[in-house]
């Protein structure tokens, strides 16, 4: 993780130098890294309502239902974080007056009463299989999907659909192994996937070449005449996300000087309400968005969608999260032109 965001930092790093303010030194700790990126767990210490810090499972800890559940032939994961989705289980496990139980009406309720919330889906789950919840759920728009068992590997459907899997060999080895290939899929350039691997010292002669016809580079001195210029000035991002994932990745985009414009549906996002909260902002919201601004957008609306349209074409870049597809069927795809 570290290593990432040490990327990301040189890649800010070598756009400033480009534009002029100077080299800099890049100073990265593994505990900052792993603080910043735990924005599900840390938003009770922050706000002082949690003394300790205990152990919370497979559940979310600001949102139920959402854990792995036993079906009849395996786990399946659920996740229902807004109001709206805890209506619809509601409504497909048959139990419509619980939707209306001031004991689970909010998120925070639901958190509060996770044992009684996680029961009730699982007695339904238990009475299925793993595809009859997928496609159950999967059809009203609840996210859901089997827990992969280990000993698909390393023939598992999404891995051979993604190509990363790879059976290489080693120099004198006659036996292969399985590797990872390279998860940048790009284009021009994409990462290379290993070929094989080295026997112990094979390399030794081009290393010691390597050592010998190294050039001797003194250490890089920062400028005198550092400018507090962030590196992403000028840039505008147009941030369409839910919960983790977009969202903190557009703050980091905020947090180096990008304009971040999120777009939330009418209401705003599901999680500006997950506990804990203060007058009706929560924690993780205020953790995932900041530095951001924010527009509300319809997107079964078709002024609101030549809004997005106007927005994009005036931006550089767009983050999203949302179900596969979703945006293409409005129009918004790489593949179609916006002009």
């Amino acid at each position: 993780m570290t290593g990432v965001y040490a990327a990301a930092s040189c890649l800010a790093a070598l756009r400033s130098k480009k534009q002029g303010y100077g080299g800099q030194f890049i100073d990265m700790a593994l505990y900052d890294c792993a603080f910043v990126s735990m924005a599900t767990f840390f938003p009770k210490l922050l706000e002082g309502s949690a003394t300790e810090v205990g152990r919370v499972g497979n559940c979310h800890a600001m949102a139920a239902p959402w854990d792995a559940y036993k079906a009849q032939d395996g786990w399946v994961l659920i996740c229902a974080a807004s109001n709206a989705q805890w209506r619809i289980i509601c409504d497909v496990i048959r139990r419509p007056e619980l939707a209306e139980d001031p004991r689970y009406l909010t998120v925070a309720d639901r958190v509060n009463k996770r044992p009684e919330v996680d029961l009730i889906v699982q007695e339904w789950v238990g009475k299925t299989t793993i595809e009859g919840v997928v496609e159950t759920l999967g059809r009203v728009g609840i996210p859901c999907g089997p827990v992969t068992k280990l000993n698909q590997f390393p023939r598992e459907a999404n891995l051979e659909h993604r190509g990363m899997v790879r059976s290489i060999r080693g120099g004198s080895q006659s036996e292969s192994v399985y590797v990872s290939s390279s998860p940048l899929k790009m284009t021009r350039t994409p990462g290379i996937s290993p070929e094989g691997f080295p026997d112990v010292d094979e390399n030794r002669a081009e290393v010691r070449q390597l050592i010998k016809n190294r050039s001797v580079r003194g250490n890089a001195s920062s400028s005198s005449n550092q400018s507090k210029k962030l590196p992403l000035a000028g840039i505008r991002v147009i941030e369409i996300g839910h919960y983790t994932t977009a969202p903190l990745s557009a703050r980091h985009l905020a947090n180096l000087g990008a304009d971040v414009i999120k777009i939330e549906p009418p209401d705003g996002e599901a999680v500006r309400g997950w506990p804990p909260a203060k007058k009706g902002i929560g924690y993780f919201f205020a953790y995932t968005n900041a530095s951001k601004r924010s527009l509300a957008l319809n997107l079964e609306n078709d002024e609101d969608c030549k809004t997005l349209k106007r927005l994009l074409l005036g931006s550089d870049i767009l983050i999203e999260n949302l179900k596969p597809g979703a945006l293409s069927k409005r129009g918004f795809s790489p593949e179609k032109s916006l002009t």
